[in-house]
Parts: C-alpha cells; sequence; structure tokens
C-alpha cells in the first residue's frame, strides 16, 4: 500500500495518466539494460471536490421545512446535474425547490427538482435530483438553492448531506458536509403519577414557538395502552386563558389504525395492543366577531392544561413506545412544531391503593366542613426493596377547585386509625397551595394498611 497525493487541478492534465510499474535489481539499473519486468496500467478516475453548506431557519419534527444549500464549488467541470443527499428520515418533497425560485435566482441556471430514492453508502437516502438549463455557469457559483423536505421525528445517528455532481459523461465530483442542523424539537412536559392501573391528574405544559392561528390544535398522544381522556379540567397557563375544546375521535387521530385493541377478544398475534384514546385533539377557537386579536396563541407562550389520564398495568416496552407525542397544526391540520420523542415515566407497581372512601358533614356555601377520607394499600410497601430515587415519603391531598383546607392549628386535622401501619409521622398545609394538605412518611418503615384521616374544609360561596 502507498501513500500518494493527488494533484490539485487534473483538468488540464496533458500526460498519458498512466501508472508505470517497473520491477528490475541493481545490476540491471546499473548497465542500463531494460528490466525485467514493465507495464503501464491506466490512471483511476479522479473526482474534484464538491463544497456545500446546508442549513436551516427551522426545523421540527415530520415538518415540511426550507434548507438552504450554498453550493460555494463544484469542480473544474461544468456538471449539468447536481444530486443532494439528505441524512437517512430526511424526505425531499416530489418538486423539491422552493416556490418563485426557478422565476428568480435559479431562472436561466436549473429548470426542475425532482426526488428520487437513491440506495447511496448502503441505505436508501432521498435525494433533490436538480438538472441545469445547459452546464452550470461556474462564474454563478456561490449559488444558493432553497429546497423544500420534510425533517423525521429525531435527529438521525449520521446526520451528514453529500452531494454529487455529473454530465453526459458521467461522475465529475463530490463532497460532503458532516456537521449541520439538527431537529429541533418544542419544548415540551407530560407530569403525572404513574401507579399502575391508576385515573390520575395529568398536567401538559407546551412552549408554543410559531404563532398558532385561530382554529389551529394541538394533537397529543400518549404510550399506546395510556388513555387521555377530554375535557381540559383547568387551563393553569396563562391565567384566565379559555381552555381548548377537546376530542377523541377526530379522522386525524389514527395511532391505533392497524392494531389490535385492548377490548380485541381475538387479536392478531405478534402485534401490540392499542387503546384508542390514547390520543386526543384539542382545538382553539375561531377568530371572535371583533377581530381583535390576531392569534389564538402567540409565539412564545407556556401553554399548562390539565386533564385526566389512566394508566396501564406495566411500562411500555420497548423503551421507544414510552414517549408522548405533541404536534401543533394549523387551521387545516398541517404540521407546524412538534415533540414526537418525549420519554416519560416507568410504570410503578408499588403502592397500589383501592378502596377509596370519602366522607363528609353537611355542606353549604360559605361554611367549614369535616371530610374523612381513606384508602387502603394493597401490597405492602417494603422499604428494603425501594429503589433510592422512588421511595414513597409524602400521602398528597387535593380538594376540589373552589374548596381549601380549613386548619388552623395541628390537632385539627385527626387521625381516624391510630393504629394503622401507615407511619404518619405529621401533616402540613400552607396558603400558597389553599386546596392541598400533605402527610409525611417514615422512611425507615413499612408501609401497609389504612390511612384514614378527617380534617376540616371551608366550602366557597358559590358552587364551583
Amino acid at each position: 500500500t502507498l501513500n500518494v497525493h493527488t494533484p490539485k487541478l487534473h483538468a488540464n492534465r496533458v500526460d498519458r495518466r498512466l501508472w508505470v510499474l517497473e520491477v528490475t535489481d541493481t545490476k540491471t539499473q546499473d548497465n542500463g539494460e531494460r528490466p525485467r519486468f514493465l507495464d503501464v496500467y491506466d490512471d483511476f478516475d479522479l473526482f474534484t471536490p464538491v463544497n456545500i453548506t446546508v442549513a436551516a431557519e427551522r426545523s421540527p419534527p415530520e415538518v415540511v421545512i426550507e434548507a438552504a444549500v450554498l453550493l460555494a464549488a463544484v469542480g473544474e467541470y461544468a456538471p449539468n446535474r447536481v444530486d443532494i443527499f439528505a441524512p437517512s428520515g430526511f424526505r425531499f418533497l416530489p418538486n423539491c425547490f422552493s416556490p418563485g425560485q426557478l422565476e428568480g435566482v435559479l431562472k436561466g441556471r436549473f429548470v426542475s427538482c425532482k426526488e428520487r430514492q437513491t440506495l447511496f453508502q448502503a441505505k436508501i437516502l432521498s435525494t433533490a435530483v436538480m438538472m441545469t438549463k445547459d452546464l452550470l455557469d461556474l462564474a454563478s457559483l456561490p449559488l444558493t438553492v432553497r429546497l423544500l423536505l420534510k425533517t423525521p421525528a429525531i435527529t438521525p445517528a449520521v446526520n451528514r448531506w453529500y452531494a454529487r455532481v455529473s454530465n453526459r459523461h458521467g461522475l465529475l465530483g463530490w463532497g460532503m458536509q458532516k456537521k449541520t442542523f439538527p431537529v429541533r424539537p418544542m419544548q415540551m412536559g407530560a407530569y403525572f403519577a404513574a401507579m399502575s392501573l391508576s385515573e390520575v391528574p395529568f398536567i401538559l405544559e407546551v412552549k408554543i414557538r410559531y404563532a398558532l392561528p385561530h382554529g389551529g390544535h394541538i394533537h397529543v398522544a400518549g404510550p399506546r395502552m395510556y388513555q387521555l381522556r377530554c375535557p381540559v379540567t383547568n387551563v393553569l397557563s396563562p391565567l384566565g386563558f379559555a381552555a381548548p375544546s377537546c376530542n377523541n375521535q377526530d379522522p386525524i387521530l389514527t395511532g391505533c389504525w392497524g392494531l389490535p385493541t385492548v377490548n380485541d377478544p381475538d387479536p392478531t398475534p405478534g402485534l401490540p395492543l392499542c387503546d384508542p384514546n390514547h390520543e386526543l385533539l384539542l382545538t382553539f377557537p375561531q377568530q371572535d366577531a371583533s377581530g381583535n386579536v390576531t392569534y389564538a396563541v402567540n409565539p412564545g407562550t407556556v401553554l399548562v392544561m390539565a386533564l385526566e389520564a389512566r394508566v396501564p398495568r406495566e411500562t411500555p416496552r420497548p423503551r421507544v413506545e414510552n414517549v408522548f407525542r405533541v404536534r401543533v397544526l394549523d387551521e387545516g391540520k398541517v404540521a407546524m412544531d412538534g415533540h414526537l420523542a418525549h420519554f416519560t415515566y416507568n410504570v410503578l407497581q408499588t403502592p397500589r391503593a383501592g378502596d377509596l372512601t370519602l366522607w363528609w358533614t353537611f355542606a353549604a356555601p360559605g361554611v367549614t366542613l369535616t371530610v374523612v377520607i381513606g384508602f387502603s394499600f394493597k401490597d405492602a410497601v417494603m422499604r428494603s426493596q425501594e429503589q433510592p430515587s422512588q421511595k414513597l415519603r409524602v400521602i398528597e391531598v387535593w380538594t376540589p377547585e373552589g374548596l381549601r383546607i380549613a386548619a388552623r392549628q395541628p390537632n385539627d386535622i385527626k387521625n381516624l386509625r391510630p393504629n394503622s401501619q401507615v407511619p404518619v409521622t405529621s401533616w402540613s398545609w400552607n396558603n400558597s397551595f389553599p386546596r392541598t394538605l400533605w402527610f409525611e412518611l417514615d422512611e425507615s418503615r413499612d408501609v401497609s394498611g389504612i390511612f384514614q384521616y378527617a380534617f376540616p374544609v371551608m366550602t366557597p360561596l358559590e358552587e364551583p
């Protein structure tokens, strides 16, 4: 194996471009005799480097975006075809030029751009095939070409863009950009207590990056065995924001298409089960008659909404199935933004609570009544088996909206099961969270038995 240095320019080389192989010895060479073995081999093709730079102002997941491809140099020969290979998962549109380019900066240079699927480096990559009017004028470079393509759900592991130029005689050169723009998901959060087979409050947080028009939507999909339930029970942020309508029957909700449902008596073997209620569509109202508000949700707004969810028996497997997906859609249900790989909590099998009981004295507007709440632990919580990050430390009780805890001193809260194996050490409340009561547990003792406490609650003057 020999290391050789290729010439910087080779278009104007006048030699025969032959590699000469000569086998001889010192005596023959000193006597000026012909070598014992002499042969020549044709030169291999030398392709010129293509210098490209690819950039995009915005790149949400699974959204059609515009990518700017800067053709800085394409080599010594003028090509009549330029191919751009996108990373795996990206997909160019069938007509990949952005509207208006052929009548603008590309007029007289390119005539078309078509998407093709090409086998490249043992992978099928989406390719933008751009044909020139004649041969590309090298004096017109650098030249920026804007292409339309759809992004994948996540950034591919090998995020490289390739370019290849050719003429009617064959390949002329190729180039590569190693570091280019990633897929940038929106900020979101999904918060809930991931207890097996539990119905829990579900808090959805999304930050709107691009203005959401009136009649726009937010598509929320949980792991396939979860249930997300309408309606939106509360909008926590921004304050005073009207709750969007909620629908789990819209035609766009097709996450269970082709999969057996959880109630299917004879599911197809080998396919995962799917709950049709694992996704829903939130719709924001159309513009009112006054027309004072430009958008339904302005860019930069952080929406925090409360719903109800049902947790499945076990954590979805494999791990890629245990994700929440959020897409922001315009009024035509075309994707604008999203986050399609928000990994969520593992489902906890313990503690498992049941036999919930609720009792209260006479209720009237603006009075203090006594509430008794109780439940039992189905299985004992063994402290020796808990993981350090998942210890049961607090039992939290929330009152309905409008009601608040009316305790003034610790003795106002009564333990109705003093011999219970639920090791409550103290309880607390504060004015910042008037609807919440916390019961702290002894982390050194196992937890089992029945939890039952009585505490005072103040009712609102009007029914919430």
